[in-house]
């Protein structure tokens, strides 16, 4: 069963924040204070923060509170 609005693929929800924000929000998250900080820390931990962002999001379709996914990053 599908929910009205939801693609063949399973992704029910689409976040329209800009890239910037979201860049800006996990630098403030992460306490990081300049754009080649950040680049490296990107590079160290991608994929930790990628498995972290996804098990979030996971978590929040599962409880039905997906739509709280952009104000509790």
């Amino acid at each position: 069963m599908t929910i009205p609005g939801m693609s063949v693929a399973g992704r029910g929800f689409t976040s329209y924040m800009s890239n910037a924000t979201m860049n800006n929000i996990l630098k403030k998250k992460y306490d990081i204070k300049d754009n080649m900080e950040y680049k490296e820390y990107i590079q160290k931990n991608g994929d930790a923060m990628s498995a972290s962002l996804k098990n979030r999001n996971t978590e929040l379709v599962k409880n039905e509170q997906w739509w709280l996914g952009e104000k509790q990053l």
